[in-house]
């Protein structure tokens, strides 16, 4: 879907499908990892600063 209004561009294949659900499996992993390196990076500035 593309636009506005929105409007069917093409129809992807099961494969295709898949494929865009495991890149976001992948995204939100990386997310989550980078949220807890940054909430670390965060305490340790804290605890350094006091």
């Amino acid at each position: 879907m593309m636009g506005s209004p929105a409007k069917e561009v093409k129809t992807l294949s099961a494969e295709q499908q898949a494929g865009l659900v495991k890149g976001a499996e992948i995204y939100v992993k990386e997310f989550k990892q980078f949220k807890l390196r940054c909430s670390r990076t965060i305490a340790e500035f804290v605890v350094y600063e006091k």
